[in-house]
């Protein structure tokens, strides 16, 4: 295989880079001006309330679930619960998801036993 000279190749290899960087330059600005053209919600509410509603937790029928039994439950019972609604959580992730629903008053705490509220905003008595 014969070798070439520096001064013969590289000025080829310059030439097919600039290419290719002119082409990713268009791209980039292809990209740059359709991500300009999204578009913004008219006023601040409006972001408010998209906001507002994406915060219901993915386990939201789950906690009611909890709040239908009645009784105050443990987290194995809370487990078996979650199980027979096909949602597998292990302890760890349902302590934190009831300790979560502690600070936000839907949950109260009975030694061991957690006693949740049916609606999202309702609090419990302790």
């Amino acid at each position: 295989m014969e070798r070439r000279r520096f001064e013969d190749w590289a000025p080829e290899k310059i030439i097919r880079l600039r290419a290719e960087a002119d082409a990713l330059e268009r791209a980039l600005n292809l990209y740059l001006s359709v991500e300009r053209e999204v578009v913004e919600p008219v006023n601040n509410s409006q972001r408010q309330r998209t906001m507002r509603a994406s915060r219901t937790s993915k386990y939201e029928s789950l906690m009611q679930a909890f709040a239908k039994e009645g009784r105050p439950l443990s987290l194995d019972e809370m487990i078996k619960v979650a199980r027979t609604m096909g949602i597998t959580l292990d302890r760890a992730n349902m302590r934190s998801l009831a300790f979560a629903q502690l600070k936000t008053g839907r949950v109260s705490r009975q030694n061991d036993l957690y006693i949740w509220s049916e609606g999202k905003d309702e609090a419990v008595d302790s």
